[in-house]
């Protein structure tokens, strides 16, 4: 099909495109809505031609049958043809205004979808409103302009017939001697007039339809036109390698740019790897280091010199890209299974603790954008899959930098120095510590390579460069220092431990995870027989004994970190046994174990049911609510009895049963022909606005909801449903909606009155009831049944187009690890069965449209037989006046157009209707989050908090009603102005935290207190507006440097510029065109991962927010880049209260207290020294476990900031 056809060609040039090229809004746009219109194009272009030539023969049956008469009728098609042109040209005009807008709107709509926490944090819900209702506003007035255009083609339609008409009998009286029209002759010339509807409705409907697939071609021709990613890597020049075989990367003196047309960014680059190598990459942020992984999988251009790469690659990226399938799929990523080399690879990624604690184990599925993972767990996956793959070289972009350092020093030396050993490793990091274990190490800087060669040769160049840097952040002799994790740590690692304090549960549950259980990747893990047994007993209603503490806390236990309740687990003991142990995992994981659907869609009313409420809760939404959106219909109505009036009247005149002279007959008949003609377009233009009101409420009711919906439902809908709403259900309530509405309105009245008009028509209307019953019975009793199939089909086809959308947008988010794997041609498998799916309920409803279509001409043409035969077979004698017959046969005949065309407009209006019950639900239904402003109630003044100081007390939170509490009973105080380290294990609830005190997610017990104020009791933009996050995934949006620091415009240039300079980033925007306002590409592609988090960080510098939360901020960050930021957060922050979460240690070793999470407690609180003096602290044991020299430097750092601050209190 011509869909299906130009969907493979658009996503065939997408994967084949080079990075800055690829807009993800704009190619799901042509895919959800250029295709669509491409497609309506191929069926409607034949109306073109065939109402041209259905036109001509009418106009030559008219001047058959009315000689002279037919000029005038013909004069006013002619003279109102001008008209429908313009009209015709008005809606192509408005067609491609409302589809130019729309993609500018759902462009947008992407960006905030999927960045749409990082809006809640920084509180620009506001600010993107306004950006998306100013486009909006542009889409609305086009649509509405396009269907009030729309409206008056429609009345010229209608009128033009009618008064061709009154034309034509007029001037057929004027040239009768006797003044007399002959009946036969008059009906027609009425029944031609009447056929001429149908070619006048459909051309300018083909012409509209013709125009927009025109317009949506040229953007698809654009798009096809750019020019295409070229791979650079093969250079016959090269030398051969030396070891003769793959693996082999080699550089020469090679220029890498992105983008055919721009300026080198690095340049002179020579370098060489060799299969056994691990290559470390290191630099500054913005350095080049992803460039010149790039250049190694072909994505970027190589303007002079020479690159050359052997042998097949696999690709880590630096932000972890995970598809909507199962675990094992995403590590396979289309590989055969190996048992044995899966296994080991689960180890070496230290992956088997989190799948033996997921119900579905490997098998679990990983919701859209990796929701129902943490960010550690998404990039341990991200590695594995790029390990297991059988690559000759493995392209490593800075993995180890989401993990907490015990987990990457496992992964380092288990995995990169292990498992990757006879393989070609290249790695970018920013972990100095590893260096000295590489075979070559390559700093970039200042657009190229400042040094390159192995560790120890650089290390021993008087003021190099490398040396200095690893000499000002990490002990040069730190390559003496052995392997710290013992078998012992690394089976600690490898085992599941209940918190110490819950002693009975810590007796009874011990889950081991390591090699030897191959079978914990596949099934759950097994539990103590005890706990099952106890919890059985819960499970089923026996009262748990209380007379012993121990038993009591076990109870207390089960009932705080789970509430799985008795039903909602009589079939899954196992299951909520493991809840209990999962306190350790990551604070998301549980919700693997709810129904798969709920990482697929929100609980809907089923869709495939026709909307029942739908229609009146649209008629009462917009301008005059259910009272005028009645009042339409009666008026459709009212006006088209003018119409029967008309008919009637013409065969009373012809007749000669009026009563009046032939003049009056024909000033009565003009009357009503004008009133009918103004009344037609009285009732579209009246219709166009008030769908036009409706469709506004709808969209804005829809953005109010997605923007203020609480993470829970992101996380458990489909970023392509939400699209799809956005999108292709908003464009329903625009267009289709109206126009079908309208259709309907038109031709129901008409086919109705035709009906009635046979069966009045005679004396003893046996047959014409005969007639008449057929079609009501056809209508009642065979098109239900065959309508409710074809709405099965139809939505079950809309069901998969947005699945298609988010495979789609899901592909190119991963099209750098897609070419890196070679797996273009898998994708475009994947494309080919989502759209086998989608085609197959297409054609299945297709196919019912045709059978409809056909039963209902047969049904209507045996009812034109049946009125027709009676006429015929009247007993002899009987006289029937022609007249009579040549109503009721005229009428007949529009049953067998207008009757089909009407149903069929019927089933669009039903269609578009169960478009605008999702956007319904996606308005009304969607729990909001806690009320954004409050204004019922006193709120803080403006200068709260001016302290900053907080207090967690017995805080307990859930990420659903019913699922596993992932902070439980938490207390602490940070005092004002205190700097707090929050450390702890992946999952542990550190980030946690900072959701609570943000209240991304609301506590289901407990408060939390700033500065006194209980943060439950303050709107959600006040709070989140008060507390600066610099988070852990950065983002920039489509706009300008100043939009994306300032959106709201509230601070002043100076001060802008200020922040970029404690960030370092001025030296990157001044040079760039236009300085603040320069160009900020679609998720910052123009600037390197790095720098986006500078400019979060300068975000938070603008804020003057008295509390500062970072989530792991500096995580992407090189060394010498960290150090400049901490020092400029001491500086612009000392006066602040800071949170911080950190994998590095040196970063939080300085604060004033130590934070330390453990399975959602607080396993310790106190000064670092403190903890650091405790040989027990679990502190001091992760101190040691970065190494002695690295223990060493960080007890010396602990100990010189008391030192300082007691030479500090004593002056």
């Amino acid at each position: 099909t011509v869909r299906s056809s130009l969907t493979m060609i658009i996503y065939n040039k997408s994967l084949a495109l080079p990075p800055q090229h690829v807009g993800i809004g704009e190619i799901v746009n042509m895919v959800s809505t250029d295709i669509e219109a491409v497609a309506s194009a191929a069926s409607h272009f034949h109306f073109l031609w065939t109402g041209a030539l259905e036109i001509i023969y009418i106009v030559l049956l008219l001047i058959y049958e009315a000689r002279m008469s037919s000029i005038w009728p013909i004069i006013v098609i002619v003279a109102t043809l001008p008209i429908q042109l313009y009209i015709g040209n008005k809606v192509s005009h408005y067609s491609a205004v409302w589809i130019q807008t729309s993609g500018e709107r759902l462009h947008l709509m992407t960006e905030i979808l999927t960045a749409i926490k990082l809006l809640k944090f920084y509180t620009w819900e506001v600010y993107f409103s306004k950006r998306i209702n100013e486009i909006r506003a542009r889409e609305s007035a086009a649509a509405a302009s396009q269907i009030l255009s729309r409206a008056a083609n429609f009345a010229m339609v209608f009128a033009v017939p009618v008064l061709g008409a009154f034309a034509c009998l007029v001037s057929l009286q004027i040239n009768d001697p006797a003044g007399k029209i002959d009946p036969t002759l008059a009906f027609i010339v009425v029944s031609l007039l009447n056929t001429l509807r149908y070619p006048l409705l459909m051309m300018p409907l083909a012409v509209k339809s013709c125009s927009s697939a025109l317009n949506a071609l040229g953007a698809i021709t654009l798009f096809m036109q750019r020019p295409q990613l070229v791979d650079h890597r093969q250079n016959a020049s090269m030398k051969s390698d030396p070891v003769g075989k793959k693996g082999v990367v080699e550089m020469v003196k090679a220029n890498l740019a992105w983008g055919e047309n721009a300026s080198s960014m690095l340049t002179n680059v020579s370098m060489h790897a060799y299969p056994g190598e691990i290559i470390a990459v290191v630099g500054t942020v913005g350095s080049g280091k992803s460039t010149l992984l790039g250049a190694m999988l072909g994505q970027t251009n190589v303007p002079q010199g020479s690159v050359r790469v052997v042998g097949k690659t696999s690709y880590c990226p630096q932000e972890a890209w995970l598809i909507n399938t199962s675990i094992m799929d995403n590590i396979l990523f289309g590989t055969p299974m190996d048992r044995a080399r899966y296994t080991k690879v689960i180890e070496v990624c230290c992956l088997g603790r989190d799948l033996s604690l997921f119900a579905e184990g490997d098998q679990t599925i990983v919701a859209e954008r990796g929701a129902n993972l943490s960010g550690g767990q998404k990039q341990r996956v991200s590695m594995a899959r790029a390990v297991y793959s059988h690559s000759d070289i493995v392209l490593l972009d800075d993995p180890l930098s989401a993990l907490d350092q015990k987990v990457a020093r496992t992964i380092f030396e288990k995995c990169i120095k292990g498992f990757l050993r006879d393989r070609t490793v290249i790695m970018v990091t920013h972990g100095l510590q590893y260096l000295y274990q590489v075979d070559r190490v390559m700093l970039m800087g200042d657009k190229g390579v400042l040094e390159y060669g192995p560790y120890t040769e650089l290390m021993s160049l008087p003021g190099g460069k490398l040396r200095s840097l690893v000499e000002a952040h990490v002990d040069v002799n730190v390559e003496t220092v052995l392997d710290y994790e013992s078998e012992e740590s690394v089976q600690r690692y490898n085992t599941i431990q209940i918190p110490s304090g819950d002693d009975v549960i810590s007796d009874l549950v011990s889950v081991q995870v390591n090699q030897e259980r191959p079978n914990a990747i596949r099934e759950p893990s097994d539990t103590d027989e005890r706990v099952l047994y106890r919890i059985s007993q819960l499970n089923h209603g026996i009262e748990v004994d209380d007379d012993t503490m121990k038993q009591k806390a076990e109870y207390d236990h089960l009932t705080t970190n789970g509430p799985y309740h008795v039903s909602s687990q009589l079939q899954n003991i196992p299951s909520f046994a493991r809840s209990v142990a999962r306190n350790e995992l990551s604070v998301l994981t549980y919700r693997s174990e709810s129904d798969e659907s709920h990482l697929t869609m929100e609980n809907r009313a089923d869709p495939h049911q026709p909307s029942k409420t739908g229609p009146i809760t649209y008629m009462k939404k917009g301008a005059g609510g259910i009272i005028v959106s009645g009042s339409i219909c009666v008026i459709f109505f009212a006006v088209h009895s003018i119409r029967m009036v008309l008919d009637i009247w013409v065969k009373s005149w012809t007749a000669n049963t009026t009563g009046l002279s032939n003049q009056w007959n024909a000033a009565v008949f003009g009357v009503f022909c004008v009133s009918f003609s103004f009344g037609v377009a009285f009732r579209g233009f009246l219709l166009a606005k008030v769908t036009a009101s409706k469709a506004r409420r709808l969209h804005d009711s829809m953005l109010t909801s997605l923007l203020h919906a609480p993470m829970s439902f992101y996380d458990k809908t489909p970023l392509g449903r939400i699209l799809q709403c956005a999108a292709e259900h908003q464009g329903a309530a625009d267009d289709r909606l109206p126009d079908a509405s309208l259709q309907f309105l038109q031709y129901a009245p008409l086919a109705i009155g035709s009906l009635i008009i046979m069966f009045l028509q005679s004396d003893w209307p046996l047959m014409p009831s005969v007639a008449v019953l057929s079609v009501i019975g056809f209508v009642i009793l065979v098109l239900p049944h065959k309508c409710g199939a074809l709405r099965f089909m139809s939505n079950k086809a809309k069901g998969a187009k947005p699945m298609l959308y988010s495979h789609v947008a899901s592909s190119l988010e991963g099209l750098f690890s897609i070419r890196a794997f070679n797996a273009q041609a898998r994708f475009r498998s994947l494309t080919l069965g989502h759209l086998d799916e989608t085609n197959t309920w297409e054609i299945a409803s297709q196919n019912i449209r045709f059978f409809v279509a056909l039963y209902m001409d047969v049904v209507c043409s045996f009812a034109i037989f049946a009125c027709a035969y009676w006429f015929v077979v009247q007993p002899a004698g009987t006289k029937v006046k022609s007249a009579v017959v040549g109503l009721a046969l005229a009428n007949s005949l529009q049953l067998l157009v207008f009757v089909q065309w009407m149903f069929r407009m019927l089933e669009e209006t039903k269609g578009s209707f169960n478009s605008v019950r999702e956007l319904q639900h996606m308005g009304e239904n969607v729990a909001p989050e806690a009320p954004f402003v409050i204004t019922n109630r006193k709120q803080p003044d403006e200068s709260w908090p001016s302290r900053g100081e907080i207090i967690f007390r017995d805080i307990v939170l859930r990420y659903t009603q019913y699922g596993v509490s992932v902070l439980k009973k938490v207390n602490f105080t940070v005092n004002p102005q205190e700097k707090i380290g929050i450390v702890g294990r992946t999952g542990s609830g550190k980030s946690t935290l900072l959701v609570a005190l943000l209240r991304i997610v609301e506590s289901c017990q407990g408060k939390i207190l700033i500065d006194g104020v209980d943060a439950n009791s303050v709107g959600l933009r006040m709070l989140r507006k008060r507390i600066a996050i610099i988070p852990q995934e950065p983002v920039l949006f489509l706009g300008t440097v100043r939009s994306n620091l300032d959106p709201y415009n509230e601070v002043e240039d100076s001060a802008i510029w200020r922040a970029l300079a404690a960030v370092h980033l001025d030296v990157i925007i001044r040079p760039m065109q236009g300085g603040l306002n320069a160009i900020v590409v679609e998720n910052g592609r123009n600037f390197s991962l790095g720098q986006r988090q500078l400019f979060c960080i300068a975000r938070a510098i603008l804020s003057k927010s008295c509390i500062i939360v970072l989530d792991e901020a500096t995580a992407a960050i090189d060394a010498d880049t960290d150090q400049l930021i901490q020092t400029a957060i001491a500086k612009n922050f000392a006066d602040c209260t800071v949170l911080t979460i950190a994998h590095r240690l040196n970063t939080i070793i300085d604060s004033d207290k130590i934070l330390f999470m453990d399975a959602g407690h607080v396993a310790e609180f106190d000064t670092p020294l403190a903890l650091l003096n405790n040989p027990a602290s679990m502190f001091s044991s992760l101190v040691n476990q970065t190494g002695p020299e690295s223990a060493r430097k960080l007890r010396q750092f602990a100990e010189e900031k008391v030192a300082k601050e007691v030479a500090v209190d004593k002056k």
